[in-house]
């Protein structure tokens, strides 16, 4: 399999700026189909920006970035059409107005029982699944979004501030379902977290923000986890 073929997401030049503040200056990223990378930075450091520039719910400023070899549709004002294969956990883009139960039954129609069952059968959590979204903390909110984001087979999953509101037994979970998703399913994944200690242990790739700028990239614990599944 030749390289190029292997490319997901291929990035030179690439500039974001807010007004006259430049919020992201990346020369060169490329990022590898089924294998799980870890973004790492401090509050400001510009990863949320980059993760949406991939999600493809912001237009660069400047500079190339490619999905699957080609750029992101836009619409006929010029903003980009977001990839219906591209799914980014933020809590901020879950629909208000609705109790877990209602989201997981418009989510997922066929399979809304089996994820209720799973995660809210018991203890506090089974308290929670009629409350609105609303009315949840941002632990919990963040919770609810990873459980959708990993159960709606995307072609690459991003996660913004992975794991900041888990306990050591929901990050355990998770991260056993994203290394199932990246081994079987061949899902690209890019995880965030303001420090390493959440996501060094399964990415594959950390690549370390700072004032957006890539300042290293470094190998994680995770194994190579690529697979030569074409997604």
């Amino acid at each position: 399999m030749s390289q190029k073929s292997t490319l997901i997401y291929d990035i030179k030049g690439l500039k974001l700026n807010r007004g006259k503040r430049n919020i992201l200056q990346i020369g060169n990223l490329q990022i590898h189909r089924g294998t799980i990378y870890g973004i790492i930075g401090s509050i400001g450091s510009g990863k949320s920006s980059l993760l949406r520039l991939l999600a493809g719910l912001d237009k660069p400023s400047d500079g190339m970035l490619k999905y699957d070899g080609r750029d992101f549709e836009t619409n006929w004002l010029g903003r980009v059409k977001p990839d219906p294969t591209i799914n980014l956990a933020d809590p901020q883009l879950l629909d208000k107005g609705r109790s877990i139960r209602n989201l997981l039954e418009k989510r997922f129609p066929k399979n809304a029982n089996v994820l209720i069952k799973r995660y809210f059968s018991s203890g506090s959590n089974k308290l929670i699944v009629d409350e609105p979204l609303e009315q949840l903390t941002a632990g919990e909110r963040a919770w609810i979004n990873t459980i959708i984001a990993i159960n709606s087979d995307p072609r690459v999953l991003l996660v913004d501030d992975y794991g900041i509101h888990f306990d050591n037994a929901m990050l355990k979970d998770f991260n056993r379902r994203i290394q199932k998703m990246t081994r079987e399913l061949g899902t690209t994944i890019v995880l965030s977290a303001a420090v390493a200690d959440n996501i060094q242990n399964i990415a594959s790739v950390l690549i370390f923000l700072d004032n957006g700028h890539i300042c290293k990239i470094r190998p994680g614990r995770g194994r190579n986890n690529r697979n030569p599944r074409k997604r």
